[in-house]
């Protein structure tokens, strides 16, 4: 395999309509890049058309075949000049007048031709979806193609596309969400897709953007750093819309910690089970839309650690104390971090004794959590803390709800992350529950950082918000940007809370708070409405106290006007190959495993592999198909 790729990436301007003139033109920057060296050209989507997503006649009238003459010109420069030249063009599909593809054609020096196809085409009556996750193999190993929003709105797509090996992605689109007369709208919107994907998942992006007719250009390629750190630029700049060819080298041969490699956090067929009961839901007819209400509930964030680590008791007064206070300043949800009940140091136990997580592990519901079921009902005050729960011979990282109303809710952490896999079992159950304002989801820690698949479902169930508990040392940057992608893309609220302060027997770790609440917004009308500072698409103004690293009570009120999950997911290929990949990676042993053994992974597991949960129409393809 090589481990460099002088890659180009156009800024594209077509003329609308006009094939041959954009062939013209790409022609030019093809001789261009072959003068500089360049092995990889890839051109936007609909580059050759022009932007037909408004004009389904031309959508149809313009496509192509593979063997299309103007498609024949591309792939036998791509032969003379030793070249792969990636664009994108409608696709003619077989005795259809009415429909077509929104597709990525690939033209390789060996003469071959094949297409990718857009999955999530929810937004043109003209265009049906493709049904292939779009790995292809090249000289340089895997590499990704997405088309139009397939990368950037939909993690689903290229968290498989990651979980097949793919370490670098190219987005080949045609987007200009969030272009306002103010740049740092579009700014502070591509950065943030572009940002999660390349840091959670440590994947390369190749953005590839039109340019003028009102489209911003902005292409780029993006190197990670690790999981948890600020995304480096390679070359390309995300608010330049000149049309140009930008050139670099990209290197293949480095792979970072990501969210697919970290041990024990990728759990494809947990995602498959969820994808499935949203294709189940979409089958029967179910639909579940979040209510928008302006005066979403009061939250306090304790910012907070442990009184003492290993002292439950002491603890509980602690927790005690600030529910009170929480309950004075007209709280209505209170929200602690990741084991707050226990501490979340782990400490490897002496010879002959058991961890201090499994020595005070209590039991849900208990009477712990009756206490605290008690002080709910009182201040008629929602309830949220992390602790080590056990039951039976398991032992989670969990989140109690506890309800005013006397329900005692439990959520289990799906994807524990280091030395949480010493202590913990992992959950797999997502867990929503009713409020006055809407329904709600929990996450912790992890599974909002790492695994976008829950918030996903949480949304598409209908939930309006979400929350968070945490216990991090990370950077503040990650945080915002995961997070904040979940209120911009998924329209929902979040509340995440983070330890602060010094947590272990010896307080072997500090952590610093990152804890807020932050709102989807919209006018009036509906459009969305940016923050004048961030460009951001989201109510920031709670998000005052987060360099405040001082120990206490944040209150911030959420705003639920313009709640409301957007996307028509194509659950049932998610689901499909989800578990396609899960068992591809039990089989290969590719990552880690010991998660799939665990108590509660263990039933979904066996019925994903004898087929019983995934839904009819399920596909057999391969990335490496010949399409």
């Amino acid at each position: 395999m090589e481990q460099f790729i002088q890659m180009g990436i156009v800024n594209f301007c077509p003329m609308p309509f006009d094939k041959r003139a954009n062939l013209e033109k790409m022609k030019s920057f093809i001789r261009e890049a072959c003068q500089k060296k360049i092995q990889m050209l890839v051109f936007p989507a609909m580059s050759l058309t022009g932007d037909v997503s408004e004009h389904p006649d031309f959508a149809l009238t313009l496509s192509e075949k593979k063997d299309g003459e103007l498609i024949i010109e591309i792939s036998k420069m791509a032969q003379e000049k030793n070249i792969w030249i990636i664009f994108g063009c409608t696709e003619k599909i077989e005795n259809d007048t009415e429909h077509v593809y929104n597709s990525a054609f690939i033209c390789e020096p060996g003469g071959r031709v094949r297409t990718i196809r857009q999955i999530q085409t929810e937004m043109y009556e003209w265009c049906l979806p493709g049904d292939e996750i779009g790995c292809i193999e090249t000289p340089w190993g895997m590499i990704g193609i997405g088309v139009g929003e397939d990368i950037l709105e939909y993690p689903e797509v290229q968290r498989l596309m990651g979980g097949w090996g793919c370490r670098l992605l190219l987005s080949i689109s045609a987007t200009k969400r969030n272009v306002t007369e103010d740049p740092k709208s579009w700014n502070w919107y591509i950065r943030n897709r572009l940002d999660s994907i390349t840091s959670r998942d440590a994947i390369r992006v190749a953005f590839v953007n039109q340019s003028g007719n009102s489209f911003p250009g902005g292409s780029c390629v993006t190197e990670p750093q690790g999981w948890n750190v600020e995304t480096e630029y390679l070359f390309g700049d995300t608010l330049s819309s000149a049309e140009q060819l930008i050139s670099g080298c990209v290197s293949m041969d480095q792979i970072y910690e990501g969210a697919l490699n970290l041990e024990n956090n990728f759990v494809p067929f947990v995602f498959s089970h969820l994808y499935a009961e949203i294709a189940k839901d979409k089958k029967e007819g179910k639909k579940y839309t979040a209510v928008p209400i302006k005066n979403g509930p009061v939250v306090a964030l304790a910012k907070t650690t442990t009184a003492e680590w290993g002292n439950v008791q002491k603890n509980l007064d602690h927790m005690s104390k600030l529910i009170n206070e929480a309950a004075t300043q007209k709280a209505d949800i209170i929200l602690f971090p990741e084991t707050i009940l226990q501490g979340y140091h782990y400490c490897q136990p002496k010879k002959g004794e058991i961890s201090m997580h499994h020595r005070t592990a209590e039991p849900f519901p208990g009477q712990i959590s009756n206490y605290f079921a008690s002080l709910a009902s009182k201040f008629n005050l929602f309830i949220v803390y992390g602790f080590a729960e056990r039951a039976e011979q398991q032992v989670y990282n969990s989140a109690a709800v506890i309800c005013p109303d006397g329900r005692q809710l439990v959520y289990r952490k799906i994807s524990p992350h280091g030395p949480e896999n010493l202590w913990c079992d992992s959950g797999s159950t997502p867990l929503i529950f009713e409020t006055p304002w809407g329904k709600a989801g929990i996450i912790i820690c992890m599974d909002g950082h790492s695994e976008p698949e829950i918030v996903r479902y949480y949304a598409a169930k209908g939930c309006s918000f979400i929350l968070h508990c945490a216990a991090t040392s990370g950077n503040r940057w990650y945080r915002k940007c995961r997070l904040l992608s979940y209120v911009d893309r998924d329209r929902v609220g979040v509340a995440t809370v983070n330890t602060t302060g010094a947590d272990g027997p010896e307080d072997n770790d500090v952590y610093s708070s990152v804890s807020f609440v932050a709102n989807p917004t919209s006018d009036q009308k509906g459009n969305l409405k940016y923050d004048r500072v961030t460009g951001a698409p989201i109510d920031l103004h709670q998000m005052a106290t987060e360099e405040a690293d001082t120990p206490g009570l944040a209150i911030g009120q959420m705003d639920l006007s313009a709640v409301g999950f957007m996307k028509n997911l194509n659950a049932e290929l998610y689901a499909n190959e989800y578990a396609r990949l899960g068992r591809y990676m039990e089989e290969t042993q590719t990552y880690y495993y010991d998660l799939w053994n665990s108590h509660e992974l263990e039933k979904i597991r066996t019925q994903i592999k004898q087929g019983t949960v995934i839904p009819a129409g399920s596909h057999n393809f391969y990335p490496l198909g010949d399409n």
